[in-house]
């Protein structure tokens, strides 16, 4: 590996690791009010609170167009540096343009509808507020692409950490002192996302200025279409698994098959997400170079490596926590979620297979692709569901995922041919998969042996994985490196 492509491959961990950082704020937010919202809200009222979210994740997915990640791929065709903020400047209208009118036919067709869902619980501002922190939101992700683009990592944090003590102290005051139930929580948050947007738009707007050049949006919006069409499928096929569940098998299965889902989805949210933010930017950067194939490979299967050990201890430890925050009847959750967490994790990597689709903008081709592989997940997760339970539905999550990989990988291929190490790569599954199997016998020892088995279990997978053939010489001596100057910035501060 040369001394170059170590230090793009560092970089980009660098760059990965704070937004991370970012990822995981996010999810303290969420555990942190937790306890305020089920102190305050009925779960009546809690009910009403998803229904609203589902409803936003809807609007905002239909609205998104993929604008934002388009423009980050548009910006790298540039040069000049007027020509690369014109693309964010122009973008950030059209956005903000699209989000207001869409937002607009949401609430006439909408209003309505929500209200016949939820009767005379409906809350009286809650519609609205989602509409607007839509709007906020959407926008402020063109902005969070030029972050991307010009690797402003830290600034993100700062973002992210700036809208939790808002959202913190804007929900416990509209909660708890003024009771304001289900609108409190909403307005909360939109205080929170207005928050993060009037920042993030300023500093953007002065870097980029506020020029509109129609022949930066128009190439933007053909490339971002098809992810339209994509969105739309996975809104719609991401909802009726919960729908077949409740209707095939019980609301039971249905709240444990929820709750896996939810600790599966921290996959996404400490690995995926930030892999995406980090990736995204970085991959056009390198995409001219000779080497740019070998750099592919590299990461996917250092990120591989990265799943694996938090896969694991995502499935280890997460009885443990059931343990302590929920009731019995909720503990067979964790049997679901190995299933669940290799889904994940394959779904993560699947973001790293779509570069040479990008990067020819053939993005027709993930449409393709989505229509495939949902079609494929609705059927066999009928048949599995009918035949095995909430386990089949689980394996339907798997194998949803692996047709996804598999047909994204083979369309890539064709404009971006790329030689993974399949053999290393195979590797590691046997190594993660015998570290799982030799953590099963210990639930039936004490809950505190248990625990220390599977934590020694984990810390020798870690060993085994950075000794093996999984990773090179060039890189145990990165990591070994790495690791060095953590410990001596630790001990300078202590």
């Amino acid at each position: 590996m040369s001394s170059g492509t170590r230090t793009d491959i560092s970089r980009f961990f660098r760059h990965s690791v704070i937004y991370t950082v970012g990822s995981a704020l996010n999810r303290v937010g969420a555990f942190v009010l937790l306890p305020l919202y089920t102190n305050y809200l009925s779960p009546a009222q809690y009910g009403i609170l998803e229904i609203l979210y589902a409803v936003s994740a809807i609007v905002s997915g239909v609205l998104s167009v993929g604008i934002a990640h388009a423009a980050l791929r548009f910006y790298f065709d540039y040069e000049s540096e007027r020509d690369r903020h014109s693309v964010i400047s122009s973008n950030l209208h059209a956005s903000f343009g699209i989000s207001v009118v869409g937002v607009g036919l949401a609430w006439a067709v909408g209003q309505p509808l929500v209200a016949m869902a939820l009767g005379s619980e409906t809350p009286r501002w809650g519609y609205a507020l989602i509409l607007v922190t839509v709007v906020l939101e959407l926008s402020s992700q063109i902005c969070l692409a030029y972050l991307r683009a010009v690797e402003k990592s830290m600034f993100f944090v700062g973002v992210v950490l700036g809208k939790l003590l808002v959202q913190c102290v804007a929900n416990t005051y509209l909660v708890a002192t003024l009771g304001a139930g289900v609108d409190g929580v909403l307005g909360g948050n939109c205080l929170a996302v207005a928050a993060g947007w009037l920042v993030l738009v300023v500093y953007t707007v002065r870097q980029c200025g506020w020029r509109f050049e129609s022949e930066k949006v128009l190439p933007v919006l053909r490339y971002s279409l098809p992810f339209l069409y994509t969105t739309i499928v996975s809104v719609i096929v991401a909802n009726l698994d919960r729908f077949i569940i409740g209707k095939l098998l019980s609301l039971e299965a249905l709240g444990l098959y929820a709750l896996a889902g939810r600790f599966g989805k921290l996959i996404a949210d400490l690995v995926g997400e930030p892999f995406a933010r980090s990736y995204g930017a970085f991959r056009f950067t390198v995409m001219n170079r000779p080497d740019a194939g070998a750099i592919q490979a590299q990461v996917v299967r250092l990120v591989s490596c990265l799943l694996a050990v938090i896969s694991l201890g995502l499935i280890f430890f997460t009885i443990d926590v059931l343990r302590w925050m929920s009731s019995p009847t909720f503990w067979p959750a964790a049997r679901l979620l190995p299933l669940l967490a290799f889904a994940s994790s394959v779904t993560t990597l699947t973001y790293a297979f779509q570069t040479g689709v990008l990067v020819r903008k053939q993005t027709g081709e993930l449409f393709r692709v989505s229509l495939i592989q949902n079609g494929i997940g609705l059927v066999s997760g009928i048949v599995l569901m009918v035949a095995f339970g909430v386990v089949g539905a689980c394996v339907a999550v798997v194998l949803h995922a692996l047709v996804g990989a598999w047909l994204t990988h083979r369309a890539s291929q064709k404009y971006f041919p790329v030689v993974y190490d399949w053999t290393k790569l195979m590797l590691l599954c046997g190594f993660t998969v015998l570290a799982y199997g030799l953590s099963l016998p210990l639930e039936y020892l004490g809950h505190g042996t248990a625990f220390v088995g599977k934590l020694l279990i984990l810390a020798a997978f870690v060993v085994v994985v950075a000794r093996s053939r999984v990773l090179t010489p060039q890189e145990r001596a990165m990591l070994v490196d790495r690791l060095s100057m953590l410990r001596e910035r630790m001990l300078s501060r202590t």
